[in-house]
């Protein structure tokens, strides 16, 4: 619930504070499509338990894990619509650190196979396929490294995005093995 505060404060304070402001926008990053996601997983696991939602769970432990460090590394210090601090450290830090200590102190109940875990992939792929497209018809990029209207253009762009690819790859085989290792612990 703490997610849905902190995104609904945000929101609230962008639409009460800069006019015409386009909620679009906002709905079009990555970090508040992942914690609201991350939402869902949470209420999903409370109602029905945990074991249901072995798959799910690992793919919001990559995204949010994907924000927390993305944030650190690129975002950290440039304002990108969380204007307001707790909220910040809400979506950005807080919650990507308990999303992980959920995955490590309960476990997937059972084996991630490798071509599952893929499927992990499809939601950042899509989302910068939808970043890229939406980007140029209404003239707004979530964040500065999906700007080609900036410095290096798509050539940037495309170099950054390859980075943070091979980085949520990795992320994506490192959150399986550690589930693996976790269960077999447990």
């Amino acid at each position: 619930m703490l997610i849905l505060f902190a995104v609904g404060w945000q929101l609230g304070y962008l639409l009460r504070n800069i006019p015409d402001y386009r909620i679009g926008n906002f709905f079009s990053f990555f970090t508040i499509l992942s914690n609201l996601l991350t939402v869902v997983t949470f209420l999903l696991c409370a109602r029905y338990g945990s074991r249901r939602f072995d798959q799910l769970r690992g793919a919001v432990t990559l995204y949010m894990t994907t924000t927390g460090i993305v944030y650190a590394i690129l975002l950290s210090g440039i304002k990108v619509d969380t204007t307001v601090p707790w909220c910040n450290f809400v979506v950005h830090r807080l919650m990507p650190v308990v999303v992980l200590l959920d995955w490590v102190l309960d476990p997937p109940h059972r084996r991630l196979e490798f071509r599952r875990v893929l499927l992990w992939l499809v939601f950042p792929i899509a989302y910068l396929g939808y970043s890229l497209v939406r980007g140029p018809i209404v003239h707004w990029y979530p964040y500065p490294f999906l700007d080609p209207r900036r410095d290096g253009g798509y050539g940037r762009v495309a170099m950054t995005s390859a980075v943070i690819a091979i980085v949520v790859f990795g992320l994506a085989m490192a959150i399986r093995w550690a589930g693996h290792a976790l269960r077999e612990r447990k």
